[in-house]
């Protein structure tokens, strides 16, 4: 018998007659025993491949079937949608394109608003109109419009009925519309609706729309960011970051809404500038006009922009000389040896000496300050002009030529 051919089951049973005939009763149990969990795990074995087979064929199968159902599905609704793109493009352009009534910025009809202004219609004909055709909670708020539009709008400027509707809406009471409707802008003092009147987060102060725009237009291009507060009152102070942050961060919204976009971009571009000016480190170059950050030590600061080199304190073009000299020496420095400076010394010097234009002994003439040392070599030179003494200095009058010394007091003309 080729033992290769034989299956786990029938190897089994073989040996099973086998140990039945030739072992004894304790052998036959431990091998049953044996038999029954060597059957009972190879059977599991089986099983379980089954149901992983089964499980596999179920989750393509219901894949599949999504996938095809959604596919299926879009297909159908962009047929769908071409074939009725005709019948729905009229909805299209009721729903996306605006009306009349949108374009004169109004959610009421334009006869209803007429009917509404006309004070010779019966007052009763008016507030059943305004009761039909506006959601109010009940009779008597269509009843406060019309009495607000016949009694309270005399001095009310740019009050048109949607803000009428509006505050009577949202008001408690007829009194507390009228005072909605009545407000006092503390700029030009003339009275507007509560939906044109603007307000700040940090005071009480109001302003129409008008007023608050031409106000923080001027103040934004001619004016530092620390005036940007209310022109009333002052307020906030911009001492704390808190305060500044909650304050810009309104007033950016308002500006939004109402400035021109050139402005408000001046705007947002002076406000980034404050606060980076706030920053110790931060310095603007003086020969590309860009702004840095400069955190390294030393004086020497070369711009990331231009390459050009900068004293971080005092903001002087960077010569050698400032490297063992503090900003002061330098400044004088700089003073000392600059040959324009130079020239004005000397200036002071004969002013001090009573040489000048105008001056006691020549009040009819101007002196030219031709500065000579008696022919020989000019005066001007490098060296410090303070080191020149008075002896050697002659001057020509421009009137008649003649020449004149220091030292010699002597009054010509």
């Amino acid at each position: 018998m080729d033992l290769r051919n034989i299956s786990s089951i029938d190897l089994s049973i073989y040996l099973s007659i086998y140990l039945s005939i030739y072992a004894n009763k304790s052998s036959l149990v431990y091998l049953s025993i044996y038999l029954s969990i060597y059957l009972s795990i190879y059977l599991s074995i089986y099983a379980i491949i089954y149901l992983i087979y089964i499980y596999i064929y179920l989750s393509i199968y219901i894949y599949l079937s999504i996938y095809l159902s959604i596919s299926e599905f879009f297909i159908y609704l962009f047929v769908a949608l071409k074939l009725f793109a005709p019948r729905l493009a009229e909805f299209h352009e009721r729903i996306w394109q605006p009306g009349e009534e949108e374009k004169n910025e109004s959610s009421l009809p334009q006869p209803l608003i007429d009917l509404l202004m006309n004070k010779d219609e019966d007052p009763e004909r008016r507030v059943r109109a305004a009761f039909a055709e506006i959601p109010f909670k009940g009779w008597r708020r269509a009843e406060y419009v019309i009495k607000i539009l016949d009694n309270h709008l005399e001095n009310v400027d740019n009050c048109e009925v949607i803000d009428v509707v509006d505050v009577v809406q949202n008001s408690n009471s007829f009194e507390n519309a009228v005072e909605q409707l009545t407000i006092v802008c503390n700029l030009c003092l003339n009275q507007f609706p509560q939906g044109k009147i603007m307000t700040l987060s940090f005071c009480n102060c109001k302003f129409c729309q008008e007023c608050f725009l031409q106000n923080f237009k001027i103040r934004i291009r001619e004016e530092p960011v620390r005036r940007w507060t209310c022109p009333t009152c002052s307020l906030p102070e911009l001492n704390d970051e808190e305060t500044v942050t909650n304050y810009f961060a309104f007033l950016n919204l308002q500006l939004k809404q109402v400035i021109d976009e050139d402005t408000f971009n001046l705007y947002e571009t002076k406000l980034r500038d404050w606060h980076l000016h706030k920053d110790p480190n931060f310095r603007w170059c003086p020969s590309c006009e860009n702004g840095f950050l400069y955190h390294a030590d030393g004086l020497k600061m070369n711009c990331p922009h231009c390459n050009r080199a900068t004293c971080f304190k005092c903001m002087k073009p960077w010569q050698d000389q400032h490297q063992r000299l503090s900003c002061e020496k330098f400044n004088e420095w700089l003073i000392a040896n600059d040959p324009n400076n130079q020239a004005f010394g000397l200036k002071l010097i004969l002013k001090k000496n009573g040489i000048g234009e105008h001056s006691q002994f020549s009040p009819s003439f101007v002196l030219c300050f031709t500065l000579t040392n008696f022919g020989r070599s000019p005066l001007l030179r490098e060296e410090s002009l303070y080191d020149v003494s008075l002896p050697d200095i002659s001057l020509n009058c421009s009137f008649c030529l003649h020449n004149y010394n220091f030292l010699s007091q002597r009054n010509f003309g």
